[in-house]
């Protein structure tokens, strides 16, 4: 949720500056700097054979969403700009979170 918080909040900032606060802060020391731990333990705590695996599928899917999503990004900040792009962003978080959730 502060992915999405982080990223509608800061399509609405009058500059950048207030895009990078607010991406910094709610995604990067609420969002997945705070995920991870929880994430790595419960797969720990899940598997009893084969946990080796399990941690590191949990640990690959999130790297692996760091490789997918800036070119994305890139593409959508070229052809509708910044504001646009990351609204588009925080609306696909939204609908990815809420699909997973059921």
């Amino acid at each position: 949720m502060s992915i999405q918080r982080s990223v509608g909040k800061g399509e609405y900032g009058l500059c950048l500056r207030a895009l990078y606060l607010s991406h910094g802060l709610l995604m990067g020391f609420l969002g997945n700097g705070a995920f991870i731990a929880p994430l790595l333990a419960n797969a720990s705590h899940w598997f009893d054979r084969r946990r080796g695996i399990a941690i590191a599928l949990v640990a690959s899917g999130q790297n692996l969403a760091g490789a997918l999503w800036p070119p994305v990004l890139r593409y959508l900040t070229d052809s509708y700009g910044w504001r646009q792009a990351f609204a588009i962003y925080a609306w696909s978080r939204w609908r990815l979170c809420c699909r997973s959730a059921w």
